[in-house]
């Protein structure tokens, strides 16, 4: 290792640990001065970074509309990283050879839960072509197909001559925005991997008739009328009640699951609609 002549010139002035007795020797060459120290080599002056081009913005009225894109996976070193990783991140839902798939849609076959529409949740099985309402359990045949382009759907709702356009947005996969071209938006959410024939629900309506015969099974009293809606939960609420004119007289709140009939009346005690007599 090299030593600078002016480190070199201090270390023989104030020595390191115990000086040796024998004679030091000649005194040591005085310090070069500044002008006599080597100069660094001048280097070039900085420059910019090179300016990075940037491609032009799609044009909005043409473009479809971009996919929200989920958080960027974590990295993992070279020799770990999973090759499944990337794939679990795409937007899209990857093509499936399936007979009864919309196949340039690329909607997965099943179950889908529409919430958030003006007319509340319905079910739509894009392979069959039908959708049916939660509030009275029933609905229409449709047929879709691609719009202008990637981002546009038309909804052909009972009749191939109705035209319903809609622009998608996916989330994920299995989850997707329809806007409508009245502003209305429904989020469709994947449920389960059946058709609409081996699907089964209890609409509002139904529960109603089954919570005004389950009540009237345990107390020997039918109220006169019983009303549902959906909570925050997606659990639905039914009011048994009667219309006195200047007031109305509840008899008892059920909240029960739609595929099950069952959950708790307002004293928090089970229930099951299903027990109550059919007619």
């Amino acid at each position: 290792m090299s030593i600078a002549p002016a480190a070199l010139t201090a270390l023989l002035r104030t020595g390191c640990g115990t000086p040796p007795a024998a004679d030091p020797g000649p005194a040591p060459s005085p310090a070069p001065t500044q002008a006599e120290l080597p100069t660094a080599p001048p280097t070039d002056p900085p420059t910019d970074p090179p300016t990075q081009a940037y491609m032009e913005p799609p044009d909005p009225e043409t473009a479809p509309p971009a996919p929200e894109t989920l958080p960027p996976p974590q990295t993992l070193p070279a020799e770990e990283t999973d090759p499944s990783a990337q794939a679990e991140t795409e937007t899209l839902p990857p093509v499936v050879d399936a007979p009864d798939r919309p196949m340039e849609l690329n909607i997965e076959p099943g179950i889908w839960i529409a919430t958030g529409g003006p007319d509340g949740d319905r079910y739509f099985d894009f392979s069959s072509g039908t959708f049916l309402y939660q509030d009275s359990g029933t609905g229409l045949g449709f047929t879709v197909e691609m719009g202008e382009d990637p981002g546009h759907l038309l909804f052909h709702f009972g009749d191939t001559e109705n035209n319903t356009p809609a622009a998608i947005y996916w989330d994920s996969a299995k989850s997707f925005v329809l806007e409508w071209k009245d502003g209305s938006t429904e989020r469709l959410t994947w449920w389960r991997d059946e058709t609409m024939a081996d699907f089964t629900f209890y609409s509002n309506e139904k529960l109603c008739e089954m919570a005004l015969g389950y009540y009237e099974m345990r107390t020997g009293y039918r109220p006169a009328r019983a009303a549902a809606e959906m909570d925050e939960n997606g659990a639905i609420a039914i009011q048994l009640y009667d219309d006195l004119g200047d007031h109305i007289s509840t008899a008892d709140w059920y909240t029960v699951d739609r595929f099950t009939a069952t959950g708790e009346d307002l004293m928090g005690n089970a229930i099951d609609l299903k027990t109550a007599p059919l007619g």
